[in-house]
């Protein structure tokens, strides 16, 4: 119970960073697109 607790959170987290990392790295013009696909 308690691993399933953290592996959730971790997820999300590194969910959440990847998408700040990419949102960063690509245009404005190219963050739609990808959020569209």
């Amino acid at each position: 119970m308690q691993e399933s607790r953290c592996v959730v959170p971790l997820s999300a987290l590194l969910l959440v960073a990847a998408r700040s990392a990419l949102l960063e790295q690509a245009p404005e013009g190219q963050t739609g697109e990808g959020v569209t696909r």
